[in-house]
């Protein structure tokens, strides 16, 4: 039997292709694989050629777009019990949403499929767990040749991790096929930021925030089982709900986590948020449907966070009062794991899918005949004899080594006696399996060991900096009905002091206040926590005010959060239009990006600034504005008392004491901190004075013109930017003053002068 095969969308997503089997009847019979955007059976199919079925990976919307279309004379479309459970619903929002057609016929031909099916003459097929979203398949084609089988394997979008509990791809329970069809799109940071994502969700919600994570149906469905495993691996009481179309999905695939709630439609959007609640909804881009309307309750709640999960490739929102964060999750294999794979396998040929336009010679180092080709011309892999090379390699047959040329032959006991590897989904969840690294939200959520036991995690508090952490430590979590808990032995859990907080006017966070009145916690041990804290945060990089820092060990991808010029805006301006969402749920695509990353602790004395050696900014630096009188204060420090080694250790030391004070409540923040010089002379003096003010725009009143004088005496540096090393790890919290409008700073440097002032001239 002669199989060939096409690409059906090179130009557009190339994950289709149409496998051709010839016996020499009177007609062809064909398989279709996944029928994204841009395929037109009609182009492909001869007068002799026959459609028996259609394979359907994953409902996303590359894969299924022309399903629709495709489809004809009633023949089934095979896919996962998990994907047939959720698909009517998936095309129906995509009709709406996307302009995807579906019919009657489609609904009628889903046919779920877990063990070996005939679809032909000699020709059979079966699905194999691929990872990457819940349900998704890869499929097993064995082809019938004399006394013996051929096989080929179809990957669709794979991943080795699971994917809500449903198993990952595992090439040894396949074991030797011949033609490798292999989806070619890789990404390395999927762990990272799926580590980074929840930790931080699970973070803000222990800490009383209330917490929108936006992302796509079906990853909705997984951050939910993630989250509820990780609630119950660190004993948080976080309540989930999981609302519109995600939690639609969630109940039609059968989940039931204790921890969550669903929500299918809702009319108050209040009734989906909550204090120390995490709430899942889509499209990832929070500008429409469930998710739009949620973010447009939480955009002015400064306390709040909200948590983009991207895969489209579509812009984030940045604009809001509350804390926004997005993270690229892209679910692929890494280029390793994918040749892994391929060796594992040992295929005789390769054709690598889901590469726009082909993929050429990107993957000519696999040991096998790869073809990468971007049009849709047919390929003959076998002749009915022979394998054939590629017509670029002169098409001659291709002669296997002894072993595959038994193997080939050796007669249907062989793969008879094989069984197939489950796609059943386990509801124990896998936490390290699904791709988190759990040690590292461990260090993330707690500042000494956490309880031992099956499921626990010790830390390492200086170990922390691996993570991409972002707020200070306090004594309190919350419980379902908003109480503080505390664990068993009576050690209060370890929760977050608020760094955003709400409108609490010149009063701390009331836990702290509260601990610091009964003795509970002193000064010190406060002082203590916020440091340890902050050398365990990998700073967000904010476009012009910091430098990328080189990868910790658990992270490498860093969120950006709102910026601290953004907070600024959103206090004197209503919040601008969040950018539109044209792709939405449940879209996959190779697009990727590399954010941010974190860096190591800094040094307890960080070395001068860049900006005063002139060397590259630190890592961990922070750019600020320091005007002159700080400046010369600061210099004055390092140069002549000796308090500190250098300008940045004064600043980062200032900086640390000014936020516990904030915190503590011994600092209102509510009107700038300035030296008030009182000028005592004449009558006539002072008319000189101010004349002098009003006839130079350089001074606003007769203090600045005294300070000025002062400055210009002690011979400070010009008012400029500095690159302060080990200022990065307290960024989060100078972004939660800022974006607080009980506090009256402007920017992040406005913060840092104040800070400054205080510290040398307030104490």
């Amino acid at each position: 039997m002669r199989i060939s095969f096409q690409h059906a969308n090179p130009s557009a997503g190339n994950e289709s292709f149409l496998l051709r089997f010839d016996g020499d009847g009177r007609q062809n019979p064909c398989l279709l694989v996944d029928a994204g955007r841009g395929v037109a059976l009609e182009s492909l199919l001869n007068d002799d050629d026959r459609l028996v079925a259609i394979c359907l990976t994953h409902a996303h919307l590359d894969h299924y777009a022309e399903l629709a279309r495709a489809h004809r004379e009633g023949v089934p479309i095979f896919m996962s019990p998990a994907t047939a459970s959720i698909l009517d619903d998936v095309l129906s929002v995509a009709g709406v949403e996307y302009d995807v057609r579906t019919t009657e016929a489609v609904s009628g031909a889903i046919t779920p499929l877990k063990d070996w099916v005939e679809i032909a003459d000699g020709i059979e097929l079966a699905p194999v767990p691929a990872g990457h979203v819940p349900g998704a398949v890869g499929f097993l084609v064995r082809v019938a040749q004399g006394n013996g089988y051929q096989q080929l394997l179809a990957t669709g979008d794979f991943t080795c991790r699971r994917a809500a509990g449903y198993p990952g791809f595992d090439a040894d329970e396949i074991g030797n096929v011949d033609v490798l069809f292999l989806t070619g799109t890789t990404n390395t940071n999927f762990e990272s930021s799926l580590t980074e994502g929840l930790g931080l969700a699970l973070e803000r919600a222990s800490s009383g925030s209330p917490t929108l994570v936006t992302t796509s149906g079906t990853v909705g469905v997984q951050m939910a089982y993630l989250l509820a495993g990780l609630g119950k691996t660190f004993e948080r009481t976080v309540p989930i709900r999981v609302v519109g179309q995600v939690a639609k999905l969630y109940e039609a695939l059968g989940y039931d986590c204790s921890a969550v709630e669903t929500v299918p439609e809702f009319q108050s959007t209040r009734s989906c948020l909550g204090p120390g609640t995490i709430t899942i909804a889509g499209p990832e881009i929070p500008c429409d449907r469930s998710s739009g309307r949620l973010f447009g309750e939480l955009r002015t709640n400064a306390n709040a966070c909200v948590i983009q999960l991207v895969g489209s490739g579509k812009e984030p929102a940045h604009t809001g009062a509350c804390t926004i964060h997005h993270f690229e999750l892209i679910n692929h294999p890494s280029r390793e794991t994918l040749a892994s794979v391929h060796d594992s396998i040992e295929p005789v040929h390769t054709v690598i899918t889901h590469c726009h336009g082909g993929a050429h010679d990107t993957f000519n180092d696999l040991s096998s005949v790869v073809w990468g080709a971007g049009d849709t011309a047919e390929y003959t892999l076998y002749d009915g004899s022979h394998w054939r090379l590629p017509p670029w390699m002169d098409g001659t047959k291709l002669r296997l080594p002894h072993r595959r040329d038994v193997q080939q032959l050796a007669g249907a006991a062989i793969y008879d006696s094989l069984s197939l590897p489950a796609i059943d989904r386990d509801d124990d969840p896998a936490l390290s399996a699904e791709g988190l690294d759990v040690d590292a939200i461990g260090q993330r959520l707690y500042q000494r060991p956490v309880p031992t036991g099956d499921s626990a995690v010790q830390t390492d508090a200086q170990s922390v900096n691996q993570t991409h952490s972002h707020t200070t430590t306090s004594m309190t979590t919350h419980s379902n009905d908003g109480t503080d808990s505390s664990t068993d032995d009576g050690r209060p859990s370890i929760g977050i002091v608020r760094s955003t907080g709400p409108n609490l006017g010149t009063d701390p966070d009331p836990h702290v206040q509260i601990a610091l009145a009964d003795g509970s916690l002193t000064q010190a041990e406060l002082a203590a926590m916020i440091t340890e804290r902050k050398q365990a945060a990998g700073g967000s990089t904010d476009e012009g005010t910091a430098t990328d820092a080189s990868p910790g060990p658990a992270s490498q991808e860093a969120d950006t959060g709102t910026t601290a010029e953004t907070h600024a805006t959103d206090k004197a301006t209503s919040p601008g239009s969040v950018i539109d969402d044209t792709n939405g749920a449940e879209t996959d695509t190779d697009e990727m990006t590399t954010g941010a990353t974190t860096g190591d602790d800094p040094p307890s004395e960080p070395k001068s600034s860049a900006s005063t050696t002139g060397e590259s900014p630190a890592a961990d630096s922070l750019t600020v504005a320091v005007p002159g009188l700080a400046r010369v204060l600061l210099e004055r420090s390092v140069g002549e008392t000796g308090e500190h080694q250098s300008i940045d250790a004064a600043i980062v030391a200032a900086v640390d004491q000014y936020v516990i004070a904030l915190l503590g409540g011994d600092v209102a923040g509510t009107e700038p901190l300035e030296l008030s010089l009182a000028v005592e002379g004449s009558d006539a003096a002072k008319r000189v004075l101010e004349t002098v003010v009003g006839a130079d725009d350089r001074f606003d009143s007769v203090d600045s013109l005294v300070q000025t004088g002062i400055v210009s005496v002690l011979g400070a540096t010009e008012n400029g930017e500095l690159a302060v090393a080990g200022l990065d790890a307290y960024r989060q919290q100078l972004r939660a003053i800022v974006a607080n409008d009980a506090y009256a700073f402007a920017d992040i440097s406005a913060v840092v002068e104040a800070a400054i002032l205080w510290h040398y001239l307030a104490e």
